[in-house]
């Protein structure tokens, strides 16, 4: 049966709908029956094309175009589409941008836009896009995260104790671990060598490459943070300790405090160790110095050795003192004030004892919390000998206002313009009772150690071992014709004396 249509004249610039929606045009140019007159025909588009113009087609003719691999095409001009904003352009649909986690796929292996393979794919691995606004392309991951597969997620960050310095890492293997006994302090996703610290109780010694440091074990007797290095119990404040990086870059402690030893086995086994009471260490910067008793009958302030002269006594008051919110034990507190004192009579061979009662360090913090303290800061008893001074002229200028002047310039030099320092001495009566029982002799050092070698005449010499160490005076009604009567020799030839009786 005849089906043909009657001619219906379409003009091809303004009569783009003459074919319903979801059809094209065909035109047969063998069907030319006048001038710019053709027969044509409508047809639909079926599944998996669509056609939004019927004018419009993938050549220079109208046709139906290919359903893009993002969509879904029923045929005609449905077509439905998975992720993505599209719009049409010229007739066909054409991918603008995706949503988060997904990059644009539009091009053949040519490189050309091929409309059918335009669709939104998640990011491949090693690389995202969450960008809040649209999508377009995938992105490599940033330096210090990955990504290990292909998928919407965002790159996670390096872990902790890790760092990427590389984009586009595709494993957490690509995470670099910090070098031994270091990591990042918790810190995730860090892109460089630079992140990777010590771990608490080692210190960085060099670079191994990368800007990475080797960490080793920071010495029993320290603290240390980052490249700084401190004597437990605050001993650095009294300005008596040294410490010095060797060839290797491991630190090493070269001096401690007076009445201090020094303790350097080995690199982990460093520290300044106080003597203790009634002890003495002849010198704190020799490792192989030992504590020893002090003398009997002898007094061996601030823990070195025993002074030829009968120290200066008395009390010395601090009002405040803002370097014990710092402390962590009295003896840095007692050590401190003692490197202050020595420093005002003459450093050097001055000796200092600085007694504190129990809650010496609470009190000196408690006070810094109140304006206007009800009591000082710092209550010390002091006994002082200067080297180079006998007891007469020490006690001479501790009396005058130029000690008290100098104690307080050497306090404001360290910050503490708040001490208004006062000290208030032993009564004459006091001192003259301590000479006159001022111990008596000579003392020698001797492989680290104090010994007894002579007495004044109407003495003996007991030197038997070096806890006792004294000169026996000889009583009424007795004598001595040598100090050294009755003693014997040693292996060394030095004199060995027992404790003996003088003769009648």
């Amino acid at each position: 049966k005849d089906m043909t249509s009657q001619a219906v004249p379409v003009n091809l610039t303004t009569g783009r709908q003459a074919c319903p929606r979801g059809s094209v045009l065909s035109l047969d140019p063998a069907s030319a029956s006048a001038p710019g007159v053709r027969a044509g025909a409508c047809s639909r588009c079926g599944p998996g094309s669509y056609s939004l113009d019927a004018l419009a087609g993938p050549g220079q003719k109208p046709g139906c175009f290919s359903c893009p691999a993002g969509g879904e095409c029923a045929g005609g001009a449905e077509v439905s589409f998975r992720e993505g904003n599209w719009t049409a352009i010229n007739g066909s649909y054409t991918l603008l941008s995706c949503p988060p986690g997904y990059g644009m796929a539009q091009a053949d292996v040519d490189g050309r836009v091929a409309q059918e393979l335009q669709q939104c794919v998640p990011c491949a691995q090693g690389t995202e896009c969450n960008t809040a606004a649209a999508c377009r392309t995938c992105n490599p991951c940033q330096p210090g995260t990955y990504k290990g597969v292909a998928g919407t997620h965002g790159c996670r960050p390096c872990p902790a104790g890790s760092f990427g310095a590389s984009a586009g890492a595709t494993s957490a293997n690509d995470c670099r671990l910090c070098p031994t006994n270091s990591g990042t302090r918790g810190r995730t996703g860090q892109v460089s060598a630079a992140a990777c610290e010590c771990n608490e109780g080692f210190y960085p010694v060099e670079d191994v490459g990368g800007g990475g440091v080797e960490c080793v074990t920071c010495p029993r007797g320290a603290e240390c943070a980052g490249l700084e290095i401190r004597t437990r119990d605050g001993l650095d404040a009294t300005g008596e300790v040294e410490w010095s990086r060797r060839a290797d870059g491991r630190w090493e402690l070269r001096r401690c405090p007076r009445g201090f030893r020094l303790e350097r086995a080995h690199h982990d086994e460093q520290g300044c160790v106080a003597c203790g009471p009634g002890a003495f260490v002849l010198a704190s910067d020799d490792p192989a110095a030992q504590c020893h008793r002090c003398p009997e009958g002898l007094r061996c302030l601030s823990g070195g050795p025993p002074p030829r002269e009968v120290p200066v006594a008395g009390e010395l008051q601090l009002a405040r003192l803002e370097a014990c919110a710092d402390m962590e034990s009295a003896t840095a507190l007692e050590a401190w004030v003692r490197g202050v004192v020595r420093e005002v009579i003459g450093g050097g061979e001055a000796a200092v004892l600085v007694a504190l009662p129990d809650d010496a360090l609470a009190t000196c913090q408690a006070v810094l919390s109140q304006r206007r303290a009800a009591r000082p800061g710092v209550a010390a008893q002091v006994e002082m000998v200067a080297g180079n001074a006998t007891y007469e002229e020490l006690r001479g200028f501790v009396e005058s206002p130029a000690f008290v002047e100098a104690l307080a310039a050497a306090l404001a030099a360290r910050g503490e313009e708040g001490a208004a320092p006062t000290l208030e001495l032993a009564t004459a009566e006091e001192g003259a009772a301590s000479q006159a029982a001022a111990p008596v002799g000579d003392f020698v050092a001797s492989d680290g150690a104090l010994r007894l070698v002579g007495c004044p005449a109407g003495y003996l010499l007991v030197n038997y071992s070096l806890e006792v160490q004294h000169c026996k005076r000889c009583e009424a009604l007795t004598y001595s014709v040598s100090p050294l009567d009755g003693c014997t020799r040693g292996p060394g030839g030095e004199a060995v004396c027992g404790d003996r009786q003088c003769q009648s």
